[in-house]
């Protein structure tokens, strides 16, 4: 979802796809954390 000049730096950057795609990434991050929250308490 971006482009690449030349020289390999960013041209065009679509911020909206990778704040979402972090978004995503802090969801399955939060969702693992609060399993293994729950198993510590099993300990």
């Amino acid at each position: 979802m971006y482009n690449i000049n030349m020289k390999g730096g960013f041209k065009n950057m679509d911020l909206n796809y990778l704040r979402n795609e972090i978004d995503k990434i802090d969801s399955e991050i939060l969702s693992i954390f609060e399993k293994r929250m729950d198993l510590c308490r099993q300990v």
